[in-house]
């Protein structure tokens, strides 16, 4: 059994015993962060918190597209929908950085790519590092990395911002997908290994509280439809997290960024 140390991730490649064939894959899991253990002390009042987004998918696209979804969160789960949310920016670095930071772009110390002696986003006041400094294990992940939020047209982080963190497996899988059926990867779709890894992270701490963020846009960013082939899986990961027990103590957020905008970048 391999036993992450390292990382969260690793590349594995075997030959068969004549070496003419071999397989390669991408292996992910949750490695134990053992930093602030020493001074967290469990208190039972402290709430996780997941949120969990999908890019460019209205409230309205959300109900038609995840039907199955919608229903357990709203009927089963009892979640509150809000009804009157508008976006304070257009794009999604606009509508997330606030979420965040509590500041918009142009309160915060200049992070743009052409402007000069612009700052990583790690100067960014990030919730999460505030969730840090309470003890908290952090976590945050996004896919597509070539068009992700902090890094399209900001300096994105020069330092890992949390303690898991999923652009590194995103970014070594990218020469492979060539080699997987479409929206794939390995045998296994790509949507469900964002949704496996969040899970898995929810549930490896058992007695530390976690934080995690967790931004999914490959289905949903350029298209209005093709997220329904993830309704089953979002719904079955619902109710596997409150089988576990995972809910009773986490504020589970489910959202967007802003609705389809018929775009291919930030």
């Amino acid at each position: 059994m391999y036993i992450l140390r390292k990382s969260d991730f690793a590349k594995a490649k075997c030959w068969t015993e004549n070496y003419e064939n071999y397989w390669t894959g991408f292996l992910y899991g949750i490695r134990r962060v053992l930093k602030r253990d020493q001074f967290y002390l469990h208190d039972p009042t402290n709430i996780n918190v997941l949120m969990y987004g999908f890019d460019s998918l209205s409230k309205n696209a959300f109900i038609r597209k995840l039907p199955k979804t919608y229903d357990f969160l709203s009927q089963h789960l009892k979640g509150d929908v809000l009804q009157g949310y508008n976006i304070v920016g257009d794009g999604t670095p606009q509508a997330l950085i606030p979420i965040l930071t509590g500041f918009t772009e142009l309160e915060l110390p200049e992070t743009r790519k052409r402007m000069k002696d612009s700052k990583s986003v790690n100067i960014y006041p990030m919730i999460w590092s505030e969730y840090e400094r309470h003890g908290y294990v952090t976590s945050f992940n996004e896919d597509v990395p070539q068009i992700g939020t902090f890094s399209y047209r900001l300096n994105g982080f020069d330092q890992q911002p949390t303690d898991h963190y999923m652009r590194t497996y995103y970014l070594a899988i990218e020469s492979e997908l060539s080699n997987y059926k479409k929206l794939c990867v390995g045998h296994q779709p790509r949507h469900k290994v964002m949704l496996d890894y969040t899970k898995e992270f929810m549930e490896s701490y058992t007695v530390k509280p976690r934080f995690v963020f967790s931004f999914h846009g490959e289905l949903s960013h350029d298209s209005i439809n093709l997220v329904g082939v993830a309704d089953m899986d979002i719904k079955d990961w619902l109710v596997d997290l409150q089988s576990s027990g995972v809910l009773n103590s986490t504020i589970l957020i489910l959202m967007s960024d802003h609705g389809n905008s018929n775009t291919c970048g930030k």
